[in-house]
């Protein structure tokens, strides 16, 4: 062995550990054969569960003095309010869609720029642009003036 495997920490934690604890298992491993053991753990269980027993017994009288609800008891309100609330949902009609805007061809930087005033310098008024589409279809098409055949040629 080197002097750096002799004097290195972590090796020698880990082989202590191992020796802890193969010295432990098979020290268990002796005794849980053993009748004695067995007895012991069933002592120490039933203590166990006798004390969770009067636990939860002093809670429920502490819970009802001051007129609290138990685990028990919210938990069958939860599940009663999950039954009635999906009853509820099986009569209601499905929500309706949001209503969204209309989708246009144009990006939106170039439909605030239709939207945007713009000025006149003779008339120095601001009138807003008006689309071609849309006033066509507002209003009735312009009909040329005819002439009439007797007059000039």
């Amino acid at each position: 062995m080197s002097p750096k495997q002799l004097l290195d920490p972590l090796a020698l934690r880990r082989e202590a550990i191992d020796r802890l604890e193969g010295g432990l298992n098979s020290y268990a491993t002796r005794n849980m054969e053993s009748e004695r053991f067995s007895q012991a753990l069933a002592i120490v269980l039933r203590a166990g569960l006798g004390t969770h027993h009067l636990f939860d017994k002093n809670l429920a009288r502490l819970y009802e003095r001051l007129g609290l609800p138990s685990r028990s008891e919210l938990e069958a309100v939860a599940a009663t309010m999950r039954r009635i609330e999906d009853k509820l949902d099986m009569l209601l009609p499905p929500p309706a869609p949001a209503h969204r805007p209309a989708r246009t061809k144009r990006a939106p930087a170039a439909a605030a720029a239709l939207a945007a005033p713009v000025a006149s310098p003779e008339a120095k008024t601001v009138s807003t642009p008006v689309r071609a589409k849309a006033t066509a279809s507002k209003q009735p098409p312009a009909v040329p003036a005819r002439r009439s055949a007797r007059g000039k040629a």
